[in-house]
């Protein structure tokens, strides 16, 4: 797995004091991108699913045992989220700039709870709309999840999550 992180290098004069649209003096333009790789967690394969502001980057990644969510940040590298309790695998969706990790943990793909993750914390269960499986899909600076869960009749229907209010299924809300 690999970042790339993209720069814009802009060489010569760059005085831009007079409120012009464009930067007076500027020779020549060049972007720069950097290939970073992120590795595995001893495993074979990886993969990156959100990077949040502050660059930490969230995916799973193989490992001897099976697939592991992961965050990765520069200073510490690829860290290993575990799973929930009765999970072998995870796999992480999103993060936000509050380094809250949001994803899937079960024993197989099918079998999964959606989960919030916090360095404090560990991996927490968000539970189901009543059916066996959910995912969260996204997390915003609140700490706000979305995501997918089956109900009590095994439909799909989507969710929100908040700490205050537990899983709403949001088709309820029309």
């Amino acid at each position: 797995l690999r970042l790339t992180t993209t720069q814009l290098v802009l060489s010569g004069n760059l005085d831009a004091a007079h409120g012009c649209d464009r930067i007076a003096g500027v020779d020549s333009v060049r972007v720069v991108s950097i290939i970073t790789d992120l590795g595995t967690l001893s495993g074979e394969e990886s993969s990156a699913s959100a990077i949040n502001s502050y660059g930490q980057v969230v995916g799973y990644s193989t490992t001897a045992e099976d697939i592991r969510a992961f965050i990765w940040t520069k200073k510490d590298g690829m860290t290993n989220l575990g799973t929930l309790p009765s999970g072998t695998r995870s796999y992480a969706a999103d993060i936000n700039d509050l380094s809250q990790v949001v994803g899937a943990s079960g024993p197989t793909r099918w079998l999964s709870h959606a989960f919030l993750w916090t360095k404090k914390g560990g991996m927490m269960d968000l539970g189901t709309l009543g059916g066996a499986r959910s995912q969260a899909s996204a997390i915003n600076n609140l700490g706000t999840v979305v995501g997918s869960s089956q109900n009590v009749s095994g439909y799909w229907h989507a969710f929100l999550w908040t700490e205050k209010g537990g899983m709403v299924d949001l088709g309820t809300l029309v």
